[in-house]
């Protein structure tokens, strides 16, 4: 992970690594972030103490950060009719045998209809995710709501669990 120093002092995540300055790495994972503050190992990388540092800001930050590069992952998949939207087209493409690469089931959708779509998808030994509510998968799929988005591209999938991973380093899961 690559941290840079705002002009303020403020100590900024640079997932995508495109802001301008010096950068400081840690390993991607909650665990080396920790250690890197109570070392004061940014103080010794930038050569000068940033502000106070929000060790738990810090860590949503860089949360929302990668949900962001999962949310531009499924919206290129989207763009290039990779995906198949919505519950009932989903559970059909899985009983029917479809190979889904991945899932993603909106956080607020029907309790009924979530425990189908993920009792199908563990038979079918596909991985699904919850992190994303309706409206926000709506607008990745160009619609008012969306409760279930299944991805059909490999490459796109995979980047997208590597993306997981890396978030589930971070929340300290794995």
């Amino acid at each position: 992970m690559r941290f840079v120093l705002a002009p303020d002092g403020e100590l900024l995540v640079d997932y995508r690594k495109k802001l301008p300055g010096r950068g400081a790495y840690t390993c991607p994972s909650q665990e080396c972030i920790r250690e890197a503050v109570a070392r004061k190992q940014f103080q010794r990388s930038f050569r000068v103490a940033p502000r106070e540092i929000d060790l738990d800001r810090l860590l949503a930050d860089l949360k929302d950060q990668i949900l962001k590069r999962v949310l531009s992952l499924l919206g290129m998949a989207r763009k290039s009719s990779q995906v198949v939207l919505g519950s009932n087209l989903v559970v059909a493409g899985l009983t029917g045998g479809e190979r889904f690469q991945r899932l993603f089931l909106a956080t607020d959708m029907s309790l009924d209809i979530a425990a189908k779509v993920r009792y199908k998808a563990e038979g079918c030994g596909i991985p699904w995710h919850s992190f994303f509510d309706k409206e926000t998968m709506g607008r990745i799929s160009g619609k008012s709501e969306c409760s279930v988005i299944a991805v059909t591209n490999r490459p796109l999938a995979d980047a997208m669990g590597l993306e997981i991973s890396r978030l589930q380093h971070i929340s300290g899961e794995s």
